[in-house]
């Protein structure tokens, strides 16, 4: 099923060509299984999204805010305990991990 991941995101230092080479995001489910942005589903976004990649090249400001959208295809089962995890190349090995929300 799909499942579209949204991130706002205040630019700090704008060289996003160096500092956001190799950004990803991924999704992680309970198990360690991970899975990458599809481009197979298409939903209509507003114009004002990109993606990851996308956002390197756009030009941002300090200050300016992105809004960011990933599209994954999932299985079903997977949605319950899948977690976004950020990571690009000037951080590795670190990444950004969420935690999923308490019910």
């Amino acid at each position: 099923m799909p499942v579209l991941a949204d991130f706002r995101v205040k630019i700090g230092n704008p060289d996003l060509q160096n500092l956001w080479l190799g950004c990803k995001v991924t999704l992680i489910d309970k198990d360690g299984r991970r899975w990458s942005p599809t481009s197979i589903v298409s939903l209509k976004t507003a114009d004002n999204v990109q993606t990851c990649i996308s956002a390197i090249f756009s030009g941002a400001k300090s200050g300016d805010v992105l809004n960011l959208r990933e599209t994954f295809l999932v299985p079903k089962e997977a949605t319950k305990s899948i977690r976004p995890a950020i990571g690009v190349a000037s951080e590795r090995p670190h990444f950004l991990l969420f935690q999923l929300e308490k019910d």
